[in-house]
């Protein structure tokens, strides 16, 4: 069986083993899909070692979500190749022209590594408050992205925020730190919050279209991008033979 050592975006390094009929299984799994277990057990199903240890699914679980999809990525490389197909639909509302698109999973992608896996501090533009912010685990994202069920982006914020600290502008310093409430966060102004998503979104870590490709996978119709194609959620990533006997997949 092949194997491989990569390191992940926030610096752990994984010992790989490619897919067999066991991994095949546990992604088709009806039971693992309803409870949202079914990618913890197939990653733990190709993972040999986590920095040297013979990891638990606790510890797939706790990985960060950056880190499982670089996972996926060197899982899928080594068991199927780097070459990857698949049919999109324009975001361009106007346009909705449905097209294919050839990835290359090796150079068509790039690693984007967390600066610190532990998080980071943010001061709010809108209410000058301090914030700590973590990243989301695996387990974070199962129990917050459910399966065919809209995600609450109020959780999510909720989530990422480890601690406040409220900025006395009559003192001119920043306050005690604390854990807020759900419904503190949900009153906060929208300049904050936005705030707070624009950052996680350009530190997390993991695999992104490099910008070269970004320009050869855009609409060819009106030339509109197709955004971060979130290619290892699609059943063809793993299934590539499947999904062509089932007349394709659109994005």
């Amino acid at each position: 069986m092949q194997e491989k050592t990569v390191e992940l975006p926030s610096g752990k390094t994984a010992a790989i083993v490619g897919m067999t009929g066991r991994s095949e299984s546990i992604l088709t799994s009806e039971s693992l899909i309803r409870d949202g277990t079914f990618q913890s057990k197939f990653l733990l199903s190709c993972l040999k070692e986590l920095d040297g240890e013979k990891p638990t699914e606790k510890d797939v679980e706790g990985l960060l979500g950056g880190d499982r999809i670089a996972l996926m990525h060197a899982i899928r490389v080594l068991s199927l190749g780097k070459d990857f197909e698949t049919r999109v639909i324009c975001s361009n509302r106007n346009c909705r022209e449905t097209y294919q698109v050839c990835l290359d999973l090796e150079t068509d992608f790039e690693t984007r590594k967390y600066e610190d896996p532990s998080g980071f501090s943010l001061t709010l533009p809108e209410s000058g408050h301090e914030v700590k912010i973590q990243f989301l685990t695996g387990k974070d994202e199962r129990m917050l992205f459910p399966r065919r069920k809209r995600p609450d982006l109020l959780k999510i914020l909720f989530r990422w925020i480890v601690s406040v600290r409220k900025w006395d502008s009559e003192k001119e310093e920043f306050g005690p730190e604390y854990h807020p409430s759900i419904q503190e966060v949900g009153n906060w102004p929208t300049k904050d919050t936005q705030a707070i998503r624009q950052e996680v979104s350009k530190l997390t870590g993991g695999r992104f279209l490099t910008d070269d490709a970004m320009e050869a996978v855009a609409c060819p119709d009106c030339g509109s991008s197709s955004g971060r194609l979130p290619v290892e959620a699609l059943p063809s990533f793993f299934f590539p033979e499947l999904v062509k006997e089932m007349g394709g997949e659109v994005m």
